[in-house]
Parts: structure tokens; C-alpha cells; sequence
């Protein structure tokens, strides 16, 4: 049974926010020619030619639609993936142009992606796709929204068109949710009684190619539908011999190139520009009639060049036609300027698809940005919190600005909560696990005082140490000086220590200057290595293949079992003599520094991806990790619980021979306690939420404090309260997965960040 969601629950407050836009082809608007705002995640941003002048948080998860009102430019409409719709009022003499005039909670609207304002400006439509899918058609007047009506279907994506004094509701739905999926063209209308009814049905096809973008001219008559094998069709509303409105074939062509189009814009003559990722180029397509046929025939009549080494082009937006050009292209934000043709500049290219001449125009990027490129994987703050490590899968490592220099706020390195990188670094394969920690010539202590534990050490300078995992079987490390904002050493050729397979998770052990790493890879192996201040190596403490394959295995569903068991997370005990470790063979284990396993927690049915040991106030020891199988599981120690079936649930002895062992607190004061045997304390499941398919990868716990998150493969992030054992904050952040999580507490600051596949980094303030 599904529960539903807390009603009114505290959405996550965004601190700052880093990397590229997650824009639709309904996200974005120019303002003048020098402004453009679009959302990232939960906010909505502005920049004034590269530079990112606004930030704020305008919804309480990822916005997919941002639209100017055709008429009154100063009425704009958001609107976010769990359907949340807010009317905005644009002012532009003000520090925050943007004031709520209207917030709206469209129900059964989970998958929002999509909207159109009629070109009247009288009406508004909401798309939400998947298996049930909505479509909302709301009024506009007055500067308020009121919802006329909302029908159900398969929908993938939707517009607005209008004939006359009529309006229509164009829809791509998805025929089927399998293997095989079709596409069916609707057509509703707007009755008498202000509800939508079906006009107007018919096939394109039972198994592809799918609908990859929708988009409508200005006049609202004609819409355009990209397919993925480049096919586009346009359909145009006309009048036929009974005088009744219907949807017709306009034209039907393949775009010439090689990529996915994701976005298409119609300019006043109903010409269309579309995206060519073989030729990196902007395709104007103009549209012709046939001698004696009412169908049109596609003639490509110019190419305008990008100047981009990107192949995906997300979002374009001419600023001024064929003259000034937004573009986000891959990891790059530019805007690109072209020149007027002359007969002296006037470039002519041959196409070789059908051998004519077409009008080549080369742009020049006059400002870039250039953020993470391939899935952000691997983060983790500065002990001070004052800056945070991202990495991504081409090997790139940036570091970014979290907070404000309070003694200088001026400083040219400051570049305030902006949205571009401090420095960036790069090894050379995929990053897959980062963790930070201060290098031991900070400190104003001999390096004998650091050896013996001394918890008091001063920082002198600031020196930050960037351990980074690859899967180029090396543990790198970026050494770099924060007060002056200077690289130290590279991590290209700065590697600590290699493994016989890919490092799949590092993690430093407990104390304010640790010396020990622990380190898991995709075969299995565990080492913990020492950090040795006089060498360029780390030394080996220990090293075994903690998860052996399972060859008894014949599971189709975990393939890898039988072959190998990755480890896909570890940690230390909070007293720093044990290590846990979470693999793909579905267990977590406990080993002691000789490489003893002490013990095995089971009960995750698939692949265990995350765990943590910490001792949690008014609750105690506890290690917590979360798997595939959509759950949170959270152990503590010396406890025996029962489960609602009341049977009792993993329940285990620890180590006969272990029976007292000291713990250092996080509130430093030791205590004794028993070390026989771990109990199921709380057991949290994401899929009670109507969520769809997914994963759980990446669990933190809130150090000194109650609190627990988890993110999963959808871009959700969950929030429960250890204690009380209730939800306490959900929702979609990302786009796609999120592929790191680091939760930093300390005297100054309580923050929590992700970083995505979709290339965004969030951090959230959690006081």
C-alpha cells in the first residue's frame, strides 16, 4: 500500500547551486539582449552576458518549465517536476526581479515537463508524462490561473494550438509502457462547458521511433513533432469541405545529420531551426509548396556553426535572429555572434545528402562557461566547509565557493556563490569517489604531536588534500593552498597508491587530521592505507578480498555475482578500529584491522550501495545502509528488535571474545558498552511513495545530530529522522541520478550535498 506524502513538508533549502542548466525547449526566456534566466534544479537564474547575477529557490524540487507570457512580458509562469505552478511578476528595476503573485498545486501531476502559453495569453497548458499522465488547460486573466479542466492519458507531451476562436490541446502519447512502445497524435478540444474533449485520433506507429520534442509556431496553428531517428512531422489546423476544424499533415521530412533533437524554435515565417550534432551546427529548414498539392516539401536553407566541441545541443535561444545566439551545449553555457552576410563573407557549402548548395554561417563564441561534462560522481567539503570538490566521469575535478569570505568580501577569488569553478584539475579516467582532508602541514604542530592524537591542532595555513578514486585503478591526489588559491600539486601524475581493479569508494577514518584511508574496489579488495607525511606513497595497513564471488549464483538479475562483488561503499567504526564495507553480493560486512571478518549483516535483497557507522545521541551506535531494493536499513548495536510479523529480524552476534570496547563520542567523552550482537532499529522503504522505478545510491548521516538522508537513481532525495523514525523532507532534486552525497556539520554550518548525473552540484542548508 502506498502512503502518502507529508502533507506539508518542509521542502530542502538550497544554500547555492553549481553547474549547468537544466533547461527544456519550455525553460528559458531572454530578457532584452543581454539577459537570460533559466532554472538549475530547484532554482531559477539569471545571467547578464556569462556572468550569473540572480540565484533563488523558486520551487520545493527541480523546475522543468519557465515561460514568459506572449503578451505582458511582465507575467512569467514556473512551474516544477511534482506539478507545483507559481505566477511570477517581473520587475526589473528590483534586486530580486521575480515576486510570487500566485502559487498553484496541481494534483496527479508528478512527471511535469512541459507547458505552452496560447499566443493570446489567455491560456495555459501543463503536461505531465508517463503511464498516467496529465494534461492541465488553466485560464489566465487578471494575473491569476484558474484550472478548467485535467484529463488523463499516456501522455509524452502536449501544446496548444488555437483556429479562430477555438482551442486545441495537440498530444504525443506513448501507446505502451514495455519493450515495445508507439506513438499516437490526439487532438482535444475546448467544448462550451470549458472541458476537454477527444477530437481528433490517429496511429503513427506501434514501435517506435519515440517523440523527442514538440514545438508550435507563433500564430498557434502549426506544431512540429521531432521523432529519434531525426524524422520530423508537422501538423497544421484547417478547415475542411464541412466547415469543421481538423488536424492535417503539413509536411514530413528527415533532418539531415546524425543526434538526437531535443529542442526546435519556429521564427514569424514559420521557418524551423533544429539541431545537427554531426555538423555542429544550427539547420534552418524553410517550408515550400508542392505544384498542384496541399503537402509542403523541407528545403534546409542555412547552417549556422556553433563553434562548440559539444555534440548535444540542450537548449538554444536566438537573442537576435541569425544574429546573437544563447546556446547550452554538453557542459558549456555560450553565446555565440554572427556575423551579417555579405557577398565578401558569404560561405557556400554543398550537401552531400542530396548535392545542393546551402548558406554556411560561422559564429564566434564572444563569452563560455564551461561546467561538468559527463556525470558528476564524487564530492566532498572542505573540513571547513568553505568550499566543495566535484567530480565527473571525464576525469575533470573542480572546486567551487560554498560561502562568503567574511573578512574580505572583495577578494578577487571570491567569486561569491557564482556559479563558475575556483580551480579545476583533471585525471585521466573516470572519477568515481573524492574525500578531502587538511594536509598535515597546516597544522602549527610538530608532525610527532600529530602522530599522537592531539585534538587540539591550530590551522596556520590552509591546505587543502583532494584524494581522488578513478577507475583508472589509482588513488590521486590535488594538493592546492585555499588561502591563496594556488595548486600545489596535480593529481595527473600525483597517485598515492594503485589497485589490481577500479576504485569504487576511498574514506578517511574518524579525527579532525586522519591518517588512515580506507579504500574499496570493483573486485572485491579492501585496503587501508596510511598517509606518511615524508612520502609521495601511502603505506599499506591492510589489504583483502573482503566480498568473494558468488559462483553458486545463477541469478540472471545480478549477473556480476557469480564473476565478482564490487564494493560500492565503506567506512570506519566511530572508535576507528573497524571497517565496514557494502558490496553487490547484497551483504555488509565488519573486519578488524588484521582482516578478521567480526560479522555480516544481511536482509538487502539486491546490491547494498552505501553505509555508515556513527554513534547518534539519544539513539546510539548504529551503522545504516541503503540498497537497490529501494530501503534503508539501520542497525544498532546492543539492542534486539522485533519486526511487525514478530519475528526477529538480523539478529546477530557481533565476536564472542569482544566483549567491552571504549568508543570516542562526537562529544568527546568516552563511554563502555556492549559489543554482542546488533538489532534491526529502523527500517525505511522509498517505494511507499508512488515513486517510479528506482534505486537507492548514496546514504549520510547528520553528524552530532538526528537525521539521515538517501538519494536514489530518479534524482529523489529523502530525509528521515532517526529518533522519531518519520520522513521528514522529500523531493526531486535532480534530474536524473545522484551519483554523491556528503552531509558536513560543524560549529560553523550544517550542509548537505549532491552532485548528479545531470551535472548539477546542490547544496542545502540544514540547520
Amino acid at each position: 500500500m502506498l502512503r502518502s506524502a507529508v502533507e506539508e513538508r518542509i521542502p530542502l533549502q538550497i544554500k547555492n547551486i553549481f553547474g549547468v542548466l537544466t533547461p527544456r525547449f519550455c525553460a528559458g526566456f531572454c530578457k532584452d539582449l543581454n539577459k537570460f534566466y533559466a532554472p538549475i534544479g530547484p532554482t531559477i537564474c539569471g545571467w547578464k552576458e556569462n556572468q550569473r547575477f540572480l540565484s533563488f529557490q523558486a520551487h520545493s524540487d527541480v523546475v522543468t518549465i519557465l515561460e514568459e507570457h506572449p503578451k505582458d512580458k511582465s507575467i512569467i509562469i514556473s512551474a516544477s517536476y511534482t506539478g507545483e505552478i507559481k505566477l511570477w511578476k517581473y520587475n526589473d528595476d528590483i534586486n530580486l526581479p521575480f515576486e510570487c503573485i500566485q502559487s498553484v498545486k496541481l494534483k496527479n501531476s508528478e512527471h511535469t515537463m512541459c507547458g505552452f502559453w496560447s499566443m493570446d495569453g489567455t491560456k495555459f497548458i501543463i503536461c505531465s508524462e508517463g503511464l498516467i499522465g496529465t494534461v492541465a488547460l488553466f485560464e489566465y486573466s487578471n494575473n491569476s490561473l484558474q484550472l478548467l479542466d485535467q484529463i488523463e492519458g499516456h501522455f509524452q507531451m502536449s501544446c496548444i494550438l488555437k483556429y479562430e476562436n477555438d482551442y486545441f490541446i495537440f498530444s504525443v502519447e506513448q501507446v505502451k509502457q514495455k519493450k515495445d512502445l508507439g506513438v499516437d497524435i490526439s487532438l482535444y478540444k475546448l467544448n462550451n462547458n470549458n472541458k476537454l474533449e477527444k477530437h481528433q485520433f490517429f496511429n503513427l506507429n506501434d514501435s517506435g521511433p519515440l517523440c523527442t520534442v514538440i514545438q508550435r509556431n507563433v500564430t498557434d496553428d502549426l506544431v512540429a513533432v521531432s521523432f529519434q531517428d531525426r524524422s520530423i512531422r508537422l501538423y497544421q489546423l484547417f478547415k475542411n469541405k464541412s466547415n469543421e476544424i481538423e488536424l492535417k499533415e503539413y509536411c514530413n521530412f528527415n533532418a539531415i545529420g546524425k543526434g538526437t533533437i531535443f529542442v526546435m524554435k519556429f521564427n514569424n515565417n514559420n521557418d524551423l531551426y533544429l539541431h545537427n550534432c554531426e555538423k555542429k551546427t544550427i539547420d534552418k529548414y524553410s517550408f515550400n509548396n508542392l505544384e498542384n498539392d496541399n503537402n509542403r516539401i523541407a528545403k534546409l536553407e542555412k547552417q549556422f556553426t556553433i563553434d562548440n566541441s559539444g555534440i548535444t545541443l540542450y537548449y538554444f535561444e536566438w537573442i537576435k535572429e541569425e544574429s546573437l545566439l544563447w546556446t547550452y551545449l554538453d557542459s558549456e553555457f555560450n553565446i555565440v555572434e554572427y556575423p551579417t552576410l555579405t557577398s565578401s563573407n558569404l560561405n557556400l557549402e554543398n550537401n552531400s545528402e542530396d548535392n545542393k548548395t546551402i548558406c554556411l554561417n560561422k559564429g564566434k563564441k564572444i563569452n563560455s562557461n564551461r561546467y561538468h561534462d559527463l556525470t558528476c560522481c564524487g564530492i566532498d567539503f572542505s573540513p571547513d566547509g568553505e568550499f566543495l570538490v566535484t567530480g565527473d566521469f571525464t576525469g575533470q575535478i573542480m572546486l567551487w565557493k560554498i560561502t562568503k569570505d567574511n573578512n574580505n568580501e572583495e577578494v578577487e577569488h571570491d567569486k561569491l556563490l557564482s556559479h563558475e569553478p575556483i580551480l579545476t584539475s583533471f585525471v585521466p579516467a573516470s572519477v568515481r569517489a573524492i574525500c578531502c582532508k587538511w594536509h598535515p602541514h597546516s597544522f602549527e604542530v610538530k608532525e610527532d604531536e600529530i602522530n599522537s592524537g592531539n585534538t587540539n591542532l591550530k590551522l596556520k595555513t590552509r591546505l587543502l588534500s583532494v584524494y581522488i578514486g578513478s577507475l583508472d585503478k589509482n588513488v590521486h591526489c590535488w594538493n592546492i593552498n585555499l588561502d591563496t588559491m594556488e595548486t600545489i600539486t596535480e593529481p595527473f601524475g600525483n597517485i598515492k597508491f594503485s589497485l589490481t581493479s577500479d576504485i569504487t569508494c576511498l574514506s578517511w577514518c574518524n579525527g579532525k587530521n586522519p591518517k588512515l584511508l580506507a579504500c574499496g574496489s570493483s573486485n572485491g579488495m579492501v585496503c587501508i592505507m596510511e598517509d606518511d607525511v615524508e612520502s609521495s606513497l601511502m603505506r599499506i595497513r591492510l589489504a583483502i578480498v573482503a566480498h568473494q564471488p558468488n559462483f553458486l549464483n545463477k541469478d540472471l538479475r545480478f549477473g556480476s555475482i557469480s564473476k565478482f562483488s564490487e564494493i560500492w561503499s565503506i567506512c570506519f567504526s566511530p572508535d576507528n578500529r573497524f571497517i565496514a564495507t557494502c558490496s553487490e553480493d547484497q551483504t555488509t560486512r565488519i573486519f578488524d584491522f588484521m582482516g578478521n571478518q567480526i560479522h555480516c549483516l544481511t536482509g538487502h535483497t539486491t546490491a547494498v550501495t552505501a553505509v555508515q557507522w556513527m554513534f547518534i545521541k539519544d539513539v546510539g551506535e548504529i551503522i545504516a545502509t541503503c540498497a537497490d531494493d529501494c530501503s534503508v536499513m539501520v542497525w544498532k548495536l546492543n539492542s534486539q528488535f522485533i519486526d511487525e510479523e514478530h519475528h526477529y529480524h538480523h539478529y546477530h552476534q557481533l565476536h564472542d571474545t569482544l566483549q567491552t570496547i571504549e568508543t570516542y563520542r562526537d562529544d568527546h567523552h568516552l563511554i563502555k558498552h556492549s559489543y554482542n550482537r546488533w538489532g534491526l532499529y529502523a527500517l525505511f522503504k522509498t517505494n511507499e511513495y508512488g515513486l517510479d522505478w528506482h534505486t537507492l545510491t548514496y546514504m549520510s548521516i547528520e553528524r552530532k545530530g538526528t537525521r539521515i538522508a538517501a538519494s536514489t537513481q530518479n534524482g529523489y532525495l529523502f530525509v528521515w529522522d532517526l529518533k522519531t523514525k518519520k520522513l521528514l523532507q522529500y523531493g526531486k532534486e535532480h534530474l536524473s541520478s545522484i551519483e554523491g552525497m556528503k552531509w558536513l556539520t560543524n560549529k560553523n554550518c550544517n550542509m548537505l550535498a549532491t552532485c548528479g548525473s545531470d551535472c548539477t552540484v546542490n547544496v542545502y542548508n540544514m540547520n
